[in-house]
């Protein structure tokens, strides 16, 4: 078995802990159901890749990252799609490269994410012309654990429900990407609602060293809200509520950050960025952590007594850890994802939005958490085993998609 794969991942100085974490489970599934697997993984940063998960790495086709590069994203569609129906030459080495590696798969795997939006065209048209070189080549597409827009233009939904439809198997993560999925016209038969497809890495992590289980709350909040990653009105209110939650529980703050990097060392904005500014802030015990490697991230989230999060992951893993979470959300894109990740455990319910946070909702919020914590875990205990089953029909589903016994 000869797998091709793609995740949004790259090195160690733009790692995000989600998209490495679905990567990573996604290889251990494989390897497990097929032993001798051979699997090519497109990567941002090929070498990092290739030693840390011990597989062969490439670049991908590489789409223009711009919001006003759509010429471009179109351009090079069409060049790799003539060579596909035969009218051009391979437009580069690059995509040489990428087309050598399909043909002599069995198989294209497109791990989870969150990234077939209008949101990312680049990776919605990288993925769009890896499913189109597949088809050409008569080889299968797996679709695992995906969030489907809900943004998406007329084009964007045109290119892409084109080739899910053609896809051996769709697995998404949300009630409404499902739908989306059903409107696009993609086969029930193919569908499959799913946990995300690192659900189960925090069951075989210990976390971080020194920080003691359950004695503390994770938090993880990204850049992109209301409190920006600078001292101001909101993040004094965001850091009044902290510390608020700190007394009630009497537990420690942890603070994990989710996307390496820092405006300190020349990058972007990133989570380690919001955390400083509470840190500054904070009368209550603090911990700002470094970035943590995704099997860390799911056992520090696993071993909380409490998480709050604006991002996916942290509370994907506080469900599977059966740890009472509380998600934030700043858009719909946000709230799809943040509800669909609480509602595999029956806590949909715990969301509110930034501004409802910000105004007073989240000490609120989180003390009635807090207080029915106890039936919160119970809850989610009783929900492992149908968790496990479901996932095993995932990896089943799979296997017949790819036509290749395992074991």
């Amino acid at each position: 078995m000869r797998i091709t794969m793609i995740g949004d991942v790259g090195g160690w100085n733009s790692y995000h802990v989600g998209d490495e974490a679905m990567l990573s489970a996604n290889i251990a599934g494989l390897r497990r159901t097929y032993p001798s697997v051979e699997i090519t993984i497109l990567s941002r940063d090929p070498d990092w890749s290739s030693e840390t998960y011990d597989a062969a790495s490439l670049l991908p086709f590489g789409f223009a990252i711009g919001a006003s590069d759509q010429e471009l994203r179109d351009e090079r569609l069409h060049r790799i799609s003539s060579f596909l129906n035969g009218s051009a030459r391979e437009p580069d080495e690059r995509a040489s490269k990428v087309f050598a590696s399909i043909r002599g798969s069995d198989a294209l795997f497109i791990s989870g994410g969150g990234n077939l939006s209008s949101s990312w065209p680049e990776h919605l048209y990288e993925r769009v012309a890896l499913m189109r070189t597949a088809a050409a080549f008569g080889k299968p597409v797996i679709v695992s654990g995906q969030t489907l827009g809900p943004a998406l233009t007329e084009n964007e939904n045109l290119l892409l429900s084109e080739q899910l439809r053609q896809a051996a198997f769709v697995g998404v993560r949300e009630r409404d990407s499902l739908a989306l999925a059903i409107a696009m016209g993609i086969s029930e038969t193919k569908l499959f609602y799913q946990l995300d497809d690192a659900f189960f890495i925090a069951r075989h992590s210990s976390g971080m060293k020194r920080l003691p289980r359950r004695k503390y709350v994770a938090i993880t909040l990204h850049p992109h809200m209301s409190m920006g990653y600078s001292d101001g009105p909101s993040a004094s209110k965001y850091i009044r509520q902290f510390e608020e939650i700190s007394r009630l529980t009497h537990r420690m703050l942890v603070f994990v950050p989710h996307h390496n990097g820092s405006i300190q060392n020349g990058d972007p904005p990133t989570d380690r960025d919001v955390g400083a500014v509470l840190a500054r802030g904070m009368s209550v015990p603090f911990r700002l952590l470094r970035t943590p490697t995704a099997e860390e991230a799911a056992g520090i989230a696993a071993n909380a007594d409490l998480i709050v999060s604006s991002r996916y992951h942290p509370l994907v893993f506080g469900v599977s850890g059966c740890v009472p979470s509380l998600g934030i959300w700043t858009d719909r894109y946000t709230q799809i994802k943040l509800t669909g990740s609480l509602a595999h455990g029956g806590l949909d319910h715990w969301v509110i939005s930034d501004q409802e946070a910000v105004e007073g909702g989240l000490s609120d919020t989180t003390a009635s958490l807090w207080q029915g914590r106890g039936g919160t875990r119970a809850s989610l205990e009783s929900r492992v085993s149908s968790w496990k089953r479901q996932d095993e029909e995932r990896w089943e589903r799979i296997q017949v998609a790819l036509g290749k016994s395992g074991r």
